[in-house]
């Protein structure tokens, strides 16, 4: 099913937007994802994650991609007045972080909506 239409059909109101460390396409997949539906919808609230946080030193990402798209993506937040984009990288081969995924994610949604 096409991109598009998952997002219209669920309508959510925040987003995980997760990539694998050891992927350049999955990383840009999430560029091209969010250029495609946030020119032509409303946008919603999201936080980024890593996977395979404990293969990093194998992985062809470097921390400069991942900050930059970090950059990227918080110009978009800031204009529903959230000042950035939380990251967090994970592995679920350790359990690195997963329990932080969604305290995360409400921690942003309680943010936006003091604001």
């Amino acid at each position: 099913m096409d991109q598009m239409l998952l997002y219209e059909r669920f309508a959510p109101d925040d987003i995980i937007f997760m990539f694998t460390l050891s992927s350049r396409v999955s990383l840009q997949g999430i560029e091209r994802f969010i250029d495609n539906i946030f020119s032509r919808t409303k946008q919603v609230p999201f936080v980024l994650i890593g996977s395979k946080a404990d293969e990093w030193d194998k992985n062809t990402l470097t921390k400069e991609d991942v900050t930059n798209l970090q950059k990227k993506l918080s110009l978009i937040q800031q204009k529903i007045g959230i000042p950035h984009v939380p990251y967090l990288s994970i592995s679920s081969k350790t359990g690195e972080n997963v329990e932080n995924v969604f305290p995360t994610l409400i921690e942003l949604l309680g943010d936006l909506k003091v604001i």
